[in-house]
């Protein structure tokens, strides 16, 4: 609950309980905070609390309350690193205090599944040691998930995460002197939440919780993620603390290689995404760098849902050799017993994070926006998609002696649908000691069918800019007679370096599919709503109540809703068809009763009655008949006895759509 004012948040549920018209199966005797609020974020301004959908279909119109917003579930995503990224050679120069520039002097808060701060690369440190501070590689952090100082891990993901980053041991990590504050708000399962997360940042934020920011960390590495948009609570909690000094590092995902499916709070624009690359020796080699990629294939790509080229950058992530915690019985062994090698954008988010710590010792002026513009006009093109690897793989040496930084280092226009014409600033600074002389050159644009389009200029084609100073130049496009997804680059050429700014912007049509239960009279609330053009897939960009909004390209679509009613616990899948023929609005109400009850009963092979204990429905969706492209599936795993489905007609704009029902029983006899 955003931007909510807790007095007001008592007195309204208050009223939802004074109403006699109000249906709740439940009257409490008295409704205070200490009893309905179960997480307090004073710096974000949010609250955390159980609500029914009596609850939320009464407060979500309430002037106080900004958002009511799902806590999500959330995941870890799962040498010769460092001479990839090229901070080898950093471990060699001297900072302004003359000390070898290796992170000293700067703490990561690594926000996962807690540290092993008993391991050798960290010091062997007892608890004792961790809890008084006098730990040398670690901060004191904080257990989120049994709210204890202890962050200890019990998992294995944690661990590898910081020994990529700050390893001093055996193995090295890309920033061996950087300190460590573990932040543990992912169970023993690598499971949490976004409450969770949430406290977490706002820990690394402010330790103490004096409401003083000097004590915080500066950098976040979350190597996490969960469904979710640039707008939702854990991605703006991670925008907060960009804007309080905090360079903050997420990994992308690893749900590629479709588009579209960056990870929140890998979707918040400002934080730096990062997705995963394959070493040359295992292009071809390895089951995720297959037919010469060099981008790993389980990377998430771009766009993200509201329309942000995404990732920024990619590092090494593939079978990456770092910290063990002695519980771990999974991965590839390397090195020796106390290290293991996993892959995922898990991986490659700490190798960018070690970087950032290098950058930040050698100049700790450096702002958030500062450090993500030398990260991305000094990287590596690897010659993909700027969806695939944003501007390419991360290059430590090349930044820490940039002399440029490029304050709008991507050039995001986002979802523009209804604007004409869009226009930015770029505003360029010159941080070397020599006047930097910079043409000027604009791309066409081109959308997914790689169709060109002229439909932009600049104001300037020539800059040049003396030490200590910056210039801009802007850029206008007029998108009147196009639409769909669009980008292009801005070429910066000197005598000495040639650098680009990618560009993106999309113009949609608004499709909002608005949910009714006309049979059961319930808040319809469906595992899944996704609408599929026989390629790929999509998500709604905004959730709000039973109202769903999609931003799509003109094309036939069909709707899947699938889920459980809450009291009758009868499953259901409901499939429609819609034709979005212009960049537009349109609206599509999907009713229950457009399905039709199915008694699902189970039998033996002999033809003897079973007793389900197991279900399993969902749909596989096809193109051309043989092409799997979707599946999407619902599990239940304590049921007895017949069951209850509802199930639509199949859609005409699909090939083929398949429902799924999977059974297993035991004889009642």
């Amino acid at each position: 609950v955003l931007n909510y004012n807790k007095i007001k948040f008592i007195e309204e549920l208050n009223n939802f309980y004074k109403n006699p018209s109000n249906n709740s199966l439940f009257i409490p005797s008295s409704i205070s905070d200490s009893n309905w609020i179960g997480g307090d974020f004073e710096i974000l301004g949010a609250l955390k609390s159980k609500l029914t959908f009596e609850e939320i279909k009464y407060l979500k119109d309430s002037p106080y309350i900004k958002g009511i917003y799902l806590d999500k579930k959330v995941n870890i995503l799962m040498e010769d690193t460092a001479q990839i990224v090229s901070s080898l050679p950093l471990l060699s120069l001297l900072d302004s205090q003359n000390r070898t520039i290796a992170g000293e002097g700067i703490t990561v808060a690594v926000i996962d599944t807690g540290v092993d701060y008993t391991h050798v690369d960290f010091g062997s440190c007892s608890y004792s040691d961790y809890s008084s501070g006098s730990c040398s590689k670690m901060v004191p952090g904080y257990n989120f998930v049994s709210g204890s100082v202890d962050a200890q891990d019990d998992h294995g993901h944690g661990t590898h995460v910081a020994g990529i980053i700050a390893a001093n041991g055996s193995i090295l990590g890309i920033a061996p002197k950087a300190k460590i504050m573990p932040i543990k708000v992912l169970n023993s399962n690598g499971g949490g939440s976004f409450s969770d997360i949430i406290a977490g940042i706002e820990f690394a934020m402010d330790p103490n919780s004096d409401g003083n920011y000097n004590d915080k960390v500066n950098i976040i590495s979350m190597s996490l993620g969960g469904s979710g948009n640039s707008q939702d609570p854990i991605s703006q909690a991670s925008e907060l603390a960009i804007s309080n000094g905090i360079v903050v590092v997420v990994a992308a995902g690893n749900s590629g290689p479709s588009e579209s499916t960056i990870k929140s709070p890998g979707v918040a624009k400002e934080v730096i995404t990062v997705g995963a690359t394959c070493k040359a020796s295992q292009i071809n080699k390895n089951e995720y760098c297959f037919r010469g990629e060099t981008v790993a294939s389980f990377s998430s790509r771009g766009p993200t849902i509201d329309g942000y080229l995404k990732p920024e950058i990619v590092a090494p992530g593939v079978l990456i050799c770092s910290s063990k915690y002695s519980g771990v019985e999974h991965g590839q062994d390397c090195l020796d017993v106390d290290h293991v090698a996993f892959s995922g954008t898990s991986m490659a988010t700490p190798v960018v994070s070690g970087v950032v710590a290098l950058l930040l010792q050698n100049n700790p002026s450096l702002s958030p926006k500062d450090i993500k513009g030398l990260l991305m006009t000094t990287a590596k093109d690897l010659g993909d998609d700027q969806f695939v690897q944003g501007s390419g793989l991360i290059n430590a040496s090349a930044a820490i002696n940039e002399n440029i930084i490029i304050d709008n280092p991507t050039l995001n226009f986002g979802d523009i649908t209804g604007i004409l014409e869009v226009e930015k600033t770029i505003i360029i600074k010159n941080i070397g000691s020599s006047q930097i002389n910079l043409s000027l050159n604009l791309s066409p644009f081109t959308d997914k069918d790689s169709n060109s389009y002229d439909i932009g200029s600049l104001n300037k084609s020539f800059l040049s800019i003396n030490p200590n100073v910056s210039q801009n130049f802007s850029i206008k496009i007029n998108t009147s007679s196009v639409g769909g997804l669009l980008t292009g680059k801005i070429f910066l050429n000197s005598n000495f370096e040639n650098k680009t700014i990618p560009i993106s912007l999309l113009k949609y049509a608004n499709l909002n599919i608005l949910l009714n239960d006309d049979v059961y009279d319930e808040i319809m609330d469906p595992t899944y709503v996704i609408i599929f053009d026989g390629n790929n897939s999509y998500e709604a960009t905004e959730i709000t109540y039973e109202n769903y909004l999609f931003k799509l390209t003109p094309n036939n679509y069909s709707i899947y809703v699938i889920g459980e009613t809450y009291y009758d616990e009868v499953k259901y899948l409901i499939m429609e068809d819609i034709d979005i023929s212009n960049i537009a609005n349109f609206s599509k109400n999907i009713s229950m009763s457009l399905s039709r009850e199915f008694n699902i009963q189970g039998k033996s092979f002999s033809g003897e009655d079973l007793d389900i204990y197991e279900l399993g429905f969902g749909f596989l969706a096809y193109n051309n008949g043989s092409s799997f492209f979707l599946e999407n599936m619902l599990e239940d795993f304590s049921l007895s006895g017949n069951q209850m489905v509802r199930i639509s007609n199949s859609p005409k704009n699909i090939d083929n759509t398949d429902v799924i029902i999977k059974m297993e029983g035991a004889n009642t006899n």
